[in-house]
């Protein structure tokens, strides 16, 4: 919601090459009825968009024609917020105070836990902000503009009457049958003993340094190995809440374990005990008491997760359909993403970039800074 983790690692440096970074006004990106986008909105999302692309295509170079593409998709998806906001506020749809303590409590406990499983410590709330770079203050106004965007999504799908039907289901099923699968599960026992990172001149809670964990670590698996209980010796030197829980991290999917734990686990069976692995947080030492394989899913089990998913795209393409009739009168939109010079020499650049005139910042008034 209001504090994305997800993109807290940082974003590569582009701006000596990057089409879309020389781009950027020092002004505003756009004018959205009677709001204006920052830049530095747009280069934050922008910058977020390109890591995420990166990581998922595995292009550590993407092209031109990528970098538009995800520039226009970060334009429209600002554009939208700009426009559900001022019509929320026309239509006097609000947050409660109520409504936004709740949402806030959730969102700490989620991030606190997501960071949790990153470095194997309790995390409070001063040390959630810290790490997303921002104050409560700015947090609590960002995740009140998100929750009311949402309040406004919602009024808008339902005016418009989106719904998904069960042929429409059982359709995607069939044609999609064989992506339908659930990937392996594992029932893990876990020591985590924290370590200081590499260049950390100040130990992030007194964490020792890495000689001092990894022989912590050695030591907690020459005990097991020597007959005493996993869980006793978890109970004793493991870092983190899973200390209480004598190590017992419950039923995980594969997928979402640290790489680290992932390959150790790979050539484990149920019984098996790791040796120590090193991942960037400190020590680990897992047991693999149950594997889990992953199974093709029923109809009915796939039924939830489907439903989820088309409901979500009618409901975006309804979001588009609105802000597309509303951006013509009541918040007409101006981009000033100066890409012209960019793209001159480039016909097929130009092409591309076409195809959304509205977003086309050619188009830009004469009068635009």
């Amino acid at each position: 919601m209001g504090i994305c983790v997800l993109g807290l690692a940082q974003a590569p440096d582009l701006s000596r090459m990057d089409i879309i970074l020389r781009s950027i006004p020092d002004g505003p990106v756009a004018h959205v009825g009677k709001d204006s986008i920052k830049p530095d909105d747009f280069r934050d999302l922008y910058l977020s968009e390109l890591t995420r692309f990166q990581v998922m295509t595995g292009k550590k170079q993407p092209d031109d024609l990528d970098r538009i593409n995800l520039a226009i998709k970060c334009l429209r998806l600002l554009v939208e917020r700009s426009i559900l906001t001022q019509e929320a506020a026309r239509r006097k749809v609000t947050i409660t105070d109520q409504e936004l303590n709740t949402a806030w409590q959730e969102e700490m406990k989620r991030l606190g836990e997501a960071l949790s499983k990153k470095t194997g410590g309790t995390v409070d709330e001063a040390e959630i902000l810290k790490v997303a770079g921002t104050t409560r203050e700015e947090a609590l106004r960002e995740l009140r503009r998100t929750l009311t965007i949402e309040k406004m999504r919602a009024e808008i799908i339902k005016d418009k009457k989106v719904t998904v039907t069960d042929a429409e289901i059982k359709k995607f099923f069939e044609e999609n049958k064989q992506n339908a699968k659930r990937g392996d599960q594992v029932h893990l026992q876990q020591i985590f003993i924290r370590a200081a990172q590499p260049g950390n001149t100040q130990r992030r809670n007194n964490a020792p340094t890495r000689e001092q964990a990894l022989a912590r670590a050695q030591n907690a698996l020459k005990r097991i190995k020597s007959g005493e209980s996993f869980a006793a010796v978890a109970r004793a030197e493991c870092d983190g809440p899973l200390k209480e829980k004598e190590g017992d991290v419950g039923l995980l999917a594969v997928e979402s374990l640290p790489e680290p734990l992932q390959r150790a686990i790979a050539t484990m069976r149920p019984g098996d005990l790791s040796d120590v692995i090193e991942s960037e947080h400190g020590f680990h030492i897992v047991k693999l008491l149950e594997l889990i394989p992953g199974k093709e899913l029923t109809l009915e089990e796939a039924t939830p997760q489907i439903k989820a998913m088309l409901m979500a795209k009618k409901g975006n393409e309804a979001i588009r359909e609105f802000c597309d009739e509303v951006s013509q009168n009541r918040y007409p939109i101006q981009i000033y993403l100066d890409l012209d010079k960019q793209i001159s020499a480039r016909p097929d650049l130009r092409n591309l970039f076409q195809k959304l005139p509205e977003m086309n910042p050619s188009s830009k008034d004469e009068g635009s800074t």
